[in-house]
């Protein structure tokens, strides 16, 4: 289930890419960094119906299969930075919405992003990949989604919103869910006119 920002609640499948070159401190799926990395067999991770911190190569066609096989129509494509891997090929054979969520830190070809239903733009700033988040990525968002730990991450956002378009959706996600950058979450939300994405598949019991 998508858990968090506008698509909340939907039954979706989640494709998680590896690779990613931001290096953010706080990443819950920092095992997607790794260059080299024992892979797994992905059919008979299917088959066991195991989600692991493993990688596994699949084609194309393996993972539409895979989808198809969800009952589901929302596919969530995420990373590490899918970005960093060309997803042309992927989005155009899903029949499904195609939501991609990115760190806004590599611009996608106009290709893709003409492709691509919906997207999320989580800005990564200052992170230890000196990475800088692309203009271009915040202008194509469907809505922009802050993770917020203190303050000056949403002075960061504020100056981030001047190159998106009026009228984006605007979400901010505490870190870690705690109790102090909630509050400034709902707080900030509220004089902004944002909204406040608490991660409901984690409360649900999903991981």
């Amino acid at each position: 289930m998508q858990g968090e920002a506008s698509h909340t609640g939907t039954p979706s499948a989640f494709i998680r890419l590896h690779g990613c070159s931001v290096g953010c401190p706080w990443c819950d799926t920092p095992y997607t960094w790794r260059d080299q990395v024992e892979t797994a067999d992905f059919q008979a991770l299917v088959e066991a119906s195991k989600e692991a911190a493993v990688v596994a190569s699949a084609s194309v066609e393996m993972l539409c299969d895979w989808v198809a096989a969800q009952n589901v129509q929302h596919v969530v494509i995420t990373g590490g930075e899918p970005l960093e891997q060309d997803l042309l090929p992927l989005v155009e054979a899903l029949p499904f919405v195609v939501q991609v969520e990115t760190s806004g830190t590599v611009a996608a070809r106009p290709e893709l992003a003409r492709a691509v239903d919906w997207w999320t733009v989580s800005p990564k700033v200052g992170m230890p990949g000196g990475l800088a988040v692309q203009p271009e990525m915040l202008r194509l968002a469907s809505e922009i989604k802050m993770p917020v730990s203190r303050d000056s991450d949403i002075e960061t956002l504020k100056a981030l919103l001047l190159d998106a378009r009026p009228g984006t959706p605007v979400w901010l996600q505490p870190l870690s869910l705690s109790k102090r950058a909630t509050r400034l979450c709902v707080d900030a939300a509220g004089l902004n006119g944002w909204r406040v994405s608490l991660q409901t598949h984690k409360m649900a019991g999903m991981r």
